[in-house]
Order: C-alpha cells, then sequence, then structure tokens
C-alpha cells in the first residue's frame, strides 16, 4: 500500500525519485526500493516522507484513507476523545510486537529476556519478511548459545 501512496504522491507533485531522495538525504535507488515495495522505509524515513508530500504516516501506510495530517491547532483539551495525545509508534516495533504475540509463551520470555539485556542493541528490522519465523530462530540460537538460561525446560530469569 505505502509504495502504490508514495508514487502517486510524488508523480501528482510532479518530482522525480531522485527530487525525494535528496530531500530525504537517501540515494534515488534506495528511494526507488521504497516505491517498488522492495524496502519499508524506518520511521525517521516515513517522518520525512510525511512532511514532503504533507500527509499524515498513517494515511502513506495505508491505515487511513485521509491524507491530511492531524491539525497541530488541535489541543488536548479539542480532542474528541479523553486519550492523551501519544507519539506515533514505530511501524518495525509494531510489527515486532505482532509477531511476539504469535509466539509461544516461553519463546515470548526467551525474547524479552534478549530484548531487556542492556548491552545489546537489537535492531530487528532485518526481521521484516517473516517476522515471527525469524524470532523463533533467535530463541533457536539462544537456546544453542545459552543453554544454562534453562532449567528443566524452561526459562531460567
Amino acid at each position: 500500500m505505502y509504495a502504490d501512496r508514495l508514487v502517486h504522491l510524488r508523480k501528482s507533485r510532479g518530482l522525480t525519485q531522485q527530487e525525494i531522495a535528496d530531500k530525504l538525504k537517501i540515494s534515488r535507488s534506495t528511494y526507488a526500493q521504497y516505491e517498488l515495495g522492495r524496502r519499508r522505509p524506518d520511521y525517521e524515513t516515513l517522518l520525512g516522507l510525511a512532511n514532503i508530500f504533507n500527509v499524515s504516516i498513517d494515511y502513506l501506510l495505508g491505515r487511513t484513507d485521509d491524507p491530511q495530517p492531524p491539525s497541530s491547532a488541535q489541543t488536548p483539551e479539542k480532542r474528541s476523545d479523553s486519550s492523551p495525545p501519544s507519539r506515533p509508534k514505530d511501524p518495525y516495533q509494531q510489527m515486532i510486537d505482532e509477531a511476539i504475540e504469535q509466539l509461544e509463551p516461553e519463546e515470548r520470555r526467551i525474547i524479552e529476556k534478549i530484548r531487556s539485556m542492556p548491552d545489546l542493541d537489537l535492531q530487528f528490522k532485518d526481521f521484516e519478511a517473516d517476522p515471527v519465523q525469524n524470532l523463533r530462530d533467535l530463541v533457536k540460537i539462544w537456546r544453542l548459545l545459552h543453554p544454562e538460561d534453562f532449567e528443566n525446560g524452561g526459562v531460567k530469569k
């Protein structure tokens, strides 16, 4: 969905791929991969695209058909609901969170343990193709590397 929207937005504004890439400070080939749907932009790039095209990130991702970003004049008091304003979630983080929910409880505990380790700075962005299977593979690798973490088949805290 985002690929089609990027093509439409760029062409409707009479811009080239190179012009968009220059504004984002990325290569034209990287931007072309976004338009072809072969690569997904990271959160910062999505923000840049939303600003360039003056649309919301939700519109770029196909979550809404309303291209207009929420009005900056809309204060919390003017909101129709009582929820506080929230920062949009990184789409990759959301994808990983959804994939983790599909894992077995023991697999989830292992992934959460790995994520909580301060000396590891895991980037799950390479898991995009099949995040659930990739997370399961990570659990298998962890079991091989750290058998001491498992007592009687369970995860040692």
